[in-house]
């Protein structure tokens, strides 16, 4: 093989290795463009699932509440049913001191009452807090994936604007070592 085809054939290579290089770092972009979509939309998804978790879990701690909070004024009236009935049939008038003792018990229940109604408004408030973090977190999370996606697809890009320079930029390095070849024979190999 001459010395001129030799060089020839490298700056070939060379250039067909370039583009390559270029349509494989295209393609790879293309890829992690898609793959950064799918995880926005994945992030996004299950923000918005968590969030639903949340609420539902949210409504349940209220109903909780609501059903803990009417037990205990049921059980508020039959204790004082039973203090009543007892005065009663002891013959004691609902007056002065049974009447307080009475209004005490069913003050002291629906104390209970209230307690158990505001620890389930309480627990479904922790819930739905829970849930909206939830929801931006995974909005950020795909927009930051959706902005990951963006900069793959534009290096991608740019790999295919930068591609003729850099198959010219190969062209004219085998030129440049024909050249010197012509001018200095034997010593053709740059190194």
């Amino acid at each position: 093989m001459s010395m001129t085809t030799a060089l020839i054939a490298s700056t070939i290579v060379s250039a067909i290795g370039t583009g390559l290089s270029a349509i494989s770092s295209y393609t790879q972009s293309q890829y992690q463009a898609a793959m950064s979509r799918s995880s926005a939309a994945y992030a996004a998804e299950m923000a918005r699932r968590n969030r639903e978790l949340a609420e539902t879990t949210a409504r349940e701690q209220e109903a909780r509440g609501k059903y803990e909070a009417g037990m205990v004024r049921e059980r508020k009236q039959k204790m004082l049913s039973r203090q009543q009935a007892l005065y009663g049939k002891a013959g004691v008038e609902l007056g002065g001191s049974p009447l307080e003792f009475i209004t005490a018990t069913s003050a002291e229940y629906e104390e209970e009452a209230r307690k158990a109604l505001y620890e389930g408004g309480y627990e479904a408030w922790r819930h739905r807090v829970a849930g909206q973090t939830s929801l931006l977190e995974g909005r950020a999370a795909a927009a930051r994936f959706g902005s990951e996606a963006d900069l793959y697809a534009q290096r991608g890009m740019f790999s295919l604007l930068t591609a003729p320079f850099a198959i010219g930029s190969s062209i004219l390095t085998g030129y440049g070592r024909y050249q010197y070849a012509k001018k200095y024979p034997g010593a053709w190999a740059m190194p």
